[in-house]
């Protein structure tokens, strides 16, 4: 007969990461900096290096294609103007109703991510790889071509 009072209620650990993962907290940076295709693309890499499991990061990748298809159809509402420049320049509260919308997603994130980052803080006890580099590239790179990808598909289905 077994007791299970007696059993550990956390479990073991499968495998120790290959790759040490990012603290969950710094994708908000991301997110906030970064935008939607940002925060999705460094939470599922941190997902993977988390060995969370592939339904989690599918619905990660989904959350964030909702998200970008919100904030694409946002766009779409905007007003037609004569040139791209006067487009883009006309849309301060779309980019901050995107920058929310990117805080929000990282909050679903955070939350499905939240299990498996603690248990790596308590079997691996090891320290937390630097978001920096891998963070700032995704903010500059894949923020920057979401951008361009959001006015370029406003502006052409207006036109």
């Amino acid at each position: 007969m077994s007791d299970d009072l007696l059993q550990p209620s956390i479990g073991k650990m499968v495998s120790a990461p290959r790759k040490m993962p990012w603290r969950v907290q710094s994708q908000l940076w991301v997110a906030f900096f970064g935008g939607i295709a940002a925060v999705t693309t460094i939470a599922i890499l941190n997902a993977r290096r988390l060995g969370l499991d592939r339904r989690k990061q599918w619905l990660m990748a989904g959350a964030g294609a909702v998200a970008f298809g919100v904030l694409l159809a946002l766009w779409l509402r905007q007003p037609p103007a004569p040139t791209f420049i006067d487009f883009a320049r006309g849309s301060r509260e779309l980019r901050l109703i995107g920058r929310v919308i990117a805080v929000v997603l990282f909050l679903l994130h955070a939350l499905l991510q939240k299990p498996a980052d603690a248990h790596y803080r308590v079997f691996a006890k090891g320290d937390y790889a630097s978001l920096w580099g891998p963070g700032i590239a995704a903010t500059f790179l894949i923020g920057s071509l979401q951008s361009l990808l959001i006015i370029g598909l406003a502006w052409w289905v207006r036109s």
